[in-house]
């Protein structure tokens, strides 16, 4: 995931990952939705000698007054070795199991760590390019969760979080597509597409009349991480 993302805190995808939740701000497990159980029982499929790798996420639930970005990374990173801590204790070999922080992830809102096999000695992502927005679902709508330091869309400063994404432009010459239909992956692609290209959103904002829009040039993210 992890190019696919994951929306959910229980996805069963091989070689994607399988997520749990935290409560914002912490590293308690939300025991109503996370299965760990269900985690241990799915890595256990996989031959001993494979690799595992904990990836650990904040989102924007957790920027409480005076938190840093240093202090989101590190939460991030202690969500990973939490979620380690409770599959070595169902018997999964801790030496198998790296942890990694990956900060904050475009298109996913959940506090979040998630396990997956890695058949490679390094970690690696590919890259993702897009205009560096954070979504999340809520009411019924797919609203900005968080716009990325840095990014194409903090550079403009046209959206905020809070905005509502109405429709989507993948390019200059296309059609505007509504997004009120589509699930969150389903938006997401449509925004996400080929660096230097562009892509236009039609937004709304809470007390402001009307619709707007805002032309943005993809490029391939830089996202912060932590491996340990």
């Amino acid at each position: 995931m992890i190019t696919g993302l994951l929306f959910a805190a229980a996805v069963f995808q091989p070689f994607i990952g399988h997520s749990v939740s935290f409560q914002p701000g912490t590293v308690t497990l939300d025991a109503e939705i996370s299965d760990v159980d269900a985690i241990a029982a799915w890595l256990a499929e996989f031959p001993e000698t494979t690799k595992v790798q904990i990836a650990g996420y904040y989102c924007q639930e957790d920027r409480l007054p005076n938190t840093t970005e240093d202090d989101l990374l590190v939460l991030s990173e202690q969500r990973a070795v939490k979620l380690k801590e409770q599959l070595s204790e169902r018997g999964l070999d801790g030496d198998r199991i790296a942890t990694i922080a990956y900060g904050t992830l475009p298109g996913t809102a959940s506090c979040q760590a998630t396990a997956f096999p890695s058949f490679d000695e390094a970690p690696a992502l590919a890259p993702i390019v897009g205009i560096g927005l954070a979504l999340a679902p809520i009411k019924g709508a797919i609203v900005v969760d968080e716009v990325l330091a840095d990014s194409p869309a903090q550079v403009d400063g046209a959206l905020e979080v809070g905005d509502r994404i109405v429709s989507v432009k993948t390019s200059e010459d296309a059609a505007w597509v509504p997004v009120a239909a589509l699930s969150l992956p389903k938006a997401v692609q449509l925004i996400r597409g080929i660096e230097n290209t562009v892509v236009g959103l039609e937004f709304e904002r809470v007390g402001v009349e009307g619709r707007r829009e805002v032309f943005l040039t993809r490029e391939t993210l830089k996202l912060r991480f932590l491996e340990n």
